[in-house]
């Protein structure tokens, strides 16, 4: 088959100007934002981390309540996350020393950050459980033995006299419990003889 036949037998024969032209491509146009447009996605960015912010921290608190208003907002709710936020060092533990105090938990003591003030959370928390238990966390030698000297006395019971590590405080934690529990056989671990003969006393009485 020539060229010629070719042409004539072609579906477009007969057309004028042969194959058709290719469609032109659409041409787009981007447009830059403007400073209008930017400054309102800032705005709009700064009010959604602001949100975000003070729902993970709400205002009450403590992002912007007094020292005096997180401490009695403490103490009354009970909740040591009021006492977190507070300024003042000393303040801030005895925020949490009282609440822990209240809700016999140990868990706001961990937060105390001046060692005195921990020393004692402990102390008043297992004196309030009765229990012996949180007074191994006592790091003061003369606090853990007046935690267990309390803990005694509060139950009644003459186990934790024997954690004492003075013997003075022991022999009188003995004592204590055996006039409180008018239980004279314990007397007899009062190692001093003239404050055993004491007990023998009181607890005959």
């Amino acid at each position: 088959m020539n060229v010629r036949s070719w042409q004539e037998r072609s579906p477009l024969a007969g057309v004028s100007g042969g194959a058709p032209a290719a469609p032109k491509a659409l041409a787009i146009t981007v447009r830059k934002p403007g400073k209008r447009a930017l400054l309102a996605a800032v705005a709009l960015l700064a009010v959604i981390v602001a949100s975000i912010v003070l729902l993970m921290w709400p205002p009450s608190r403590g992002l912007f309540m007094s020292d005096d208003d997180l401490f009695k907002a403490g103490l009354n709710s009970n909740d040591a996350q009021y006492c977190a936020p507070i300024r003042n060092v000393t303040m801030r533990d005895s925020c949490l020393i009282f609440v822990a105090i209240d809700k016999k938990d140990p868990g706001p003591c961990r937060m105390i950050s001046g060692a005195l003030f921990l020393d004692a959370c402990y102390l008043e928390v297992s004196a309030a459980l009765v229990s012996q238990e949180g007074c191994k966390s006592v790091g003061n030698l003369s606090i853990r033995d007046r935690c267990y000297f309390r803990v005694a006395r509060n139950a009644g019971n003459p186990s934790p006299c024997g954690l004492i590590a003075e013997q003075g405080e022991k022999d009188i934690c003995y004592m204590l419990v055996a006039y409180y529990t008018i239980d004279g056989r314990l007397c007899a671990s009062v190692s001093d003889p003239g404050l055993r003969e004491n007990c023998s006393r009181m607890v005959k009485g």
